[in-house]
């Protein structure tokens, strides 16, 4: 009976990791990833531009003394494959990386796109000195390449292996949620425009029908989940933060500090309850509770607006940016819609304007 119990057990077991691994999951929150990481790219590697001069430019550290610290990495990178040790270089990996970023988000050649952006993105988070957000950056490249050569960032196309039927008789649903989107937004007197509208705000919430095995975007959930876990279980090894005192003398610095807090110096009750609740938060609050429906969107809500707070008042870098974006990987197409929908009188703006047609005849067409 024993054995018996526990052969159902492993059985039972390996059903969940099965469909918690490859269940079918709409494409919609891995498509708007892909753009709105594509277009975080853009700011990202303008921001690195002058950094990478000052190691690898023509009077960069590198030209005037052969070589850097972080220089020797164990994999190839394009700062020396084709450095000649002047601005060329940086200019040609800064400036691919924003164009990698742009084509990321346009949703061409998607196979192709994520393992370019992974390209300039590794080379510069390997020699570039750095934080945790900028490994956070290069997994997200890392998983976003798995996604594409699975071919599950494909944008608008009806003909994907991995569309499966959502109803009985194996035909999709009316696009209702589709015409709800498009509804007054169109696209005409600018050929171009509507094109690049389609593609990007269009398409990702169109193909509600098409599915996609869901461990593409389980990467991104188990890697924030992991990240969250082990920044409040390392947080613990620190005297400051296990006794609640850390927050207290992070108020009173400044140079980290984008605003004065030091009036929360006379307030060590305040500073305690702060200090003990990100450690709650991060081992405990979101890593569970992420995973249960009624608590999923009140707790990522409460995440942005504590990475926001931190964003504002402190001098972190990308981040808090970074893990915003992967919040999109717990995101269902039902909050999209309702993200969308706050977007109305845009899209009445854009309707009045003129800008009608071409958008409804190509979403109706696909």
């Amino acid at each position: 009976m024993t054995s018996f119990s526990s052969t159902c057990w492993f059985s039972h077991a390996l059903g969940g990791i099965d469909r918690f691994l490859f269940e079918p999951r709409s494409r919609t929150p891995l498509r708007l990833m892909r753009i709105a990481y594509g277009l975080f790219l853009v700011a990202y590697f303008t921001s690195l531009y002058s950094p990478a001069m000052m190691l690898y430019g023509t009077d960069g550290l590198v030209s005037r003394s052969g070589e850097y610290p972080l220089s020797h990495v164990d994999r190839p990178h394009l700062f020396h494959l084709i450095s000649d040790h002047s601005d060329h270089v940086v200019w040609l990996v800064i400036g691919g990386g924003i164009t990698s970023g742009f084509w990321l988000a346009s949703g061409v050649l998607t196979r192709i796109a994520p393992l370019v952006t992974w390209l300039f993105v590794s080379s510069v988070v390997t020699v570039i000195p750095g934080n945790s957000g900028d490994m956070l950056v290069m997994c997200f490249a890392t998983y976003m390449a798995a996604a594409g050569l699975a071919g599950h960032l494909n944008a608008g196309r009806n003909n994907s292996p991995h569309r499966l039927p959502t109803n009985p008789t194996g035909k999709h649903p009316p696009k209702a949620i589709s015409k709800e989107v498009v509804g007054t937004t169109n696209l005409v007197k600018s050929p171009i425009l509507g094109k690049a509208y389609r593609r990007l705000l269009i398409e990702p919430f169109t193909s509600s029908g098409q599915t996609i095995p869901a461990w593409s975007i389980r990467l991104f959930q188990i890697q924030l989940v992991y990240v969250y876990f082990f920044s409040g279980y390392h947080k613990l090894a620190n005297d400051t933060w296990y006794h609640g005192t850390a927050l207290h003398y992070i108020v009173g610095q400044t140079f980290w500090s984008r605003v004065d807090l030091s009036q929360l110096l006379g307030w060590p009750a305040v500073t305690s309850l702060m200090t003990t609740t990100v450690l709650l938060f991060e081992l405990l609050a979101f890593p569970v509770l992420v995973w249960a429906k009624p608590w999923r969107i009140p707790i990522l809500l409460a995440g942005v607006i504590f990475h926001v707070t931190i964003s504002i008042t402190m001098r972190v870098f990308v981040f808090h940016q970074i893990l915003i974006l992967y919040y999109m990987a717990f995101l269902l197409p039902e909050d999209w819609q309702a993200i969308w929908s706050l977007f109305r009188p845009l899209q009445k703006f854009l309707s009045c304007s003129g800008w009608q047609a071409e958008a409804t005849r190509a979403t109706d067409g696909s």
